[in-house]
């Protein structure tokens, strides 16, 4: 149907809140994008080497190398 946001401040709310959002989304991105770059390969491929699966390499490597990062953000 037709949009009031007179009528209806859910709505609006929610528009805000996406526009907001994806506003960040790009700024945030980066800031990842460079913390993930920023970790060292070697790391990441002994880990490979030692039998860890992907899941276990970001919770035991990745992740605790960027909660500087995530507590920036």
């Amino acid at each position: 149907g037709f949009w009031d946001p007179g009528l209806d401040g859910a709505d609006a709310m929610g528009s805000v809140i996406i526009a907001f959002s994806w506003k960040y989304v790009g700024y945030n991105f980066i800031f990842f994008l460079a913390a993930f770059q920023a970790i060292p390969r070697s790391l990441i491929e002994a880990a490979a080497m030692d039998g860890s699966g992907v899941i276990r390499r970001f919770r035991d490597i990745q992740f605790p190398l960027i909660t500087p990062t995530i507590f920036f953000l």
